[in-house]
């Protein structure tokens, strides 16, 4: 039985949910075949910017991750950037964005490079908080490092560069491959 995926009222082409999911697939494959014990959260926890649970390799402590997956700068651009990462900081209705959500982790999933750039959430909201201080825009183009509110919702987005999520990440792996412990920064 396929469980029920949940799309935001404003995802309207269904594409968000899609690659959100595609990107938890790949995430979720990555811990199995690393023999890395998880479950999937709960609802309650997903609506807290969580999407799977975790035990650390090290501590054996229970670690929380959401799942990002590259998106359009423009929603009429032909595929997602290569360059750049959408980040809320606002969510569509105002709410907290998921860099203020209850996850210990954020991996964003890379497609150009096929890997995810695994940072700690509470160090990359920091980075945002510090780099997204460049004013506000109404251009989604010139919304690098600017606060941006999307016509017709309460969001707060930022565009930052994907080597600034490489610069903190505490790892950064091939979700095909067997996690090379050495990648890992502790």
């Amino acid at each position: 039985m396929e469980e029920k995926r949940y799309i935001n009222q404003f995802d309207t082409t269904e594409k968000c949910s899609e690659f959100g999911k595609l990107a938890e697939d790949l995430f979720q494959k990555f811990l199995i075949n690393n023999r890395i014990f998880f479950r999937k959260a709960t609802q309650e926890e997903q609506f807290n910017h969580i999407d799977f649970i975790y035990l650390h390799d090290k501590t054996l402590n229970p670690c929380s991750v959401e799942i990002k997956y590259s998106k359009k700068i423009n929603r009429t651009d032909i595929d997602v950037s290569p360059d750049y990462m959408w980040v809320e900081f606002k969510n569509v209705c105002g709410g907290k964005g998921w860099l203020f959500g209850n996850s210990d982790y954020t991996a964003f999933y890379d497609k150009f490079k096929n890997k995810f750039i695994m940072v700690e959430t509470a160090r990359l909201r920091e980075r945002c908080i510090e780099l997204c201080n460049q004013g506000t825009t109404d251009n989604k183009s010139d919304a690098l490092y600017k606060h941006y509110t999307r016509e017709g919702r309460q969001d707060d987005i930022s565009l930052v560069k994907i080597k600034d999520l490489e610069d903190i990440a505490r790892a950064i792996f091939d979700p095909n491959k067997e996690l090379d412990y050495a990648d890992v920064k502790y």
